[in-house]
């Protein structure tokens, strides 16, 4: 695991804290770090969910995104089958003008909601809603809001939400 420590402007981040859930389990504190990032051998076969904590001299973050993947991947050339994991890919192309394509992973079939939202954190519009099966799929924002009004040129999130996980990445619209 890897991430990008917050940006804090009163606080400095003393540390990090990884939890981990696997299977049905409950999610347990595996790790206390000063590194952005988190190695760990796995063995047992099944669902593993993980989380970061920020600390600070002052108190703790809220809890990060879920990270959510499978193991064992089942090898394309035993099975047949793909392997997948629950993954938001980066916009492409980014920055974009007048659209940008946003693909996104499921490790298991999922009810999933795909929004872009502005820098307020205010919905602009849902691309997607609906059940979608384990897979790859992909979704083409044209820049436009829920009214199909054009936005304007600036920076947009987009949020993957899963009942298992969310995930978000930005992309931005230059006119």
């Amino acid at each position: 695991l890897s991430w990008n420590p917050p940006v804090e402007p009163l606080f400095t981040p003393q540390g990090f804290q990884v939890y981990k859930k696997m299977n049905a389990g409950k999610f347990e504190q595996i790790a206390e770090t000063q590194e952005s990032f988190y190695t760990e051998a796995i063995a047992d076969s099944g669902s593993y969910q993980y989380y970061i904590k920020t600390y600070y001299a002052e108190g703790e973050s809220d809890v990060s995104n879920v990270v959510a993947f499978e193991y064992p991947h089942v090898s394309t050339s035993d099975s047949g089958i793909t392997p997948y994991i629950t993954k938001l890919y980066n916009a492409y192309p980014n920055p974009f003008n007048p659209s940008t394509m946003i693909k996104y992973s499921l490790s298991a079939p999922a009810k999933v909601k795909l929004s872009i939202y502005n820098l307020r954190g205010q919905k602009v519009k849902t691309l997607v809603e609906d059940m979608m099966p384990a897979g790859i799929h992909e979704v083409q924002w044209n820049g436009t809001d829920s009214s199909n009004r054009q936005t304007a040129s600036g920076v947009y999130l987009f949020r993957l939400e899963t009942p298992a996980c969310s995930l978000t990445k930005k992309a931005i619209l230059m006119k």
